[in-house]
């Protein structure tokens, strides 16, 4: 049982990687990606559901934004695939997403069960605008929520939260948010040092072909002529053992003799116990 619980997050988190991984975008666009692609694995079929239960119950109106957020999440996913830089297409879909999420503060439901949705607003801002700009984003919802919550008199029918529920809803958001915050600052943190790492490993394999292309390396069995020792090559023709060497590897000749052939060729000039002259 407890390998099937760990086994079935890895694997769909190896799904979402291999769809993403192939697109011709940036590492950090790949990340965000996969992040949206994730939201959209467990926002949409949320969402529906959420939006049929309330078109059952006659409320057409939360049934109709609800559905035209799936229908904008999974267009955008579509649109992203093709983009070199989705942050405009994230921003939208995150305003549209922030203008449900207040919507649903309006209304409250029981108890004002349906402003527990703005929960996941840090998570999605973070995740998909970078810490800086998620930052901004957030501070804009809490701020617009609080005005909500707060302000007795906008102009339409809201929901009446009390003073306890509010408190303890904004202190919650303020603690996801920090959380969210967080999270993202570390993986921006770790992927700056893997991509720091990965371009080492590319130089360092780089520095190592190129060293790798300078030697020359000479293998296999060599056809060489037992009286004048000159080799075969690979074309059939006989060529001097020194050109053979030279032309397959870094190494030069010097000529020179040895004592064996100093001795027959000048006997008596050269002592034998010069080894190489």
């Amino acid at each position: 049982m407890y390998r099937w619980v760990t086994d079935v997050p890895r694997r769909i988190a190896g799904q979402i990687s291999a769809m993403v991984e192939d697109l011709p975008l940036d590492s950090e666009e790949q990340t965000r990606l996969q992040h949206y692609l994730a939201f959209l694995l467990l926002g949409v079929p949320t969402m529906l559901a959420f939006g049929i239960y309330n078109c059952l119950r006659s409320n057409w109106v939360l049934g109709g934004v609800v559905f035209s957020m799936n229908l904008s999440l999974v267009l955008a996913w579509f649109l992203l695939k093709r983009l070199q830089s989705g942050v405009w297409l994230y921003r939208i879909n995150s305003l549209f997403f922030g203008g449900t999420l207040l919507f649903l503060v309006v209304i409250g439901g029981d108890g004002g069960s349906k402003a527990m949705w703005l929960f996941t607003f840090p998570l999605v801002a973070f995740f998909l605008l970078s810490t800086v700009e998620g930052l901004v984003w957030t501070v804009a919802m809490f701020l617009a929520a609080g005005g909500l919550f707060w302000m007795p008199h906008l102009g339409f029918a809201k929901h009446a939260y009390s003073g306890e529920f509010t408190s303890r809803f904004m202190a919650v958001y303020f603690i996801v948010s920090v959380l969210a915050c967080w999270f993202e600052t570390l993986r921006q943190h770790y992927r700056k040092g893997m991509d720091a790492e990965h371009q080492r490993l590319l130089a360092e394999r780089s520095a190592l072909q190129e060293a790798l292309s300078q030697v020359r390396q000479l293998s296999g069995l060599l056809h060489i002529c037992a009286s004048c020792k000159k080799v075969r090559d690979d074309q059939g023709y006989w060529t001097q053992i020194e050109s053979y060497i030279r032309d397959r590897s870094e190494a030069e000749f010097s000529h020179s003799l040895c004592p064996d052939c100093g001795e027959e060729l000048y006997p008596g000039m050269l002592g034998k116990s010069r080894k190489l002259l």
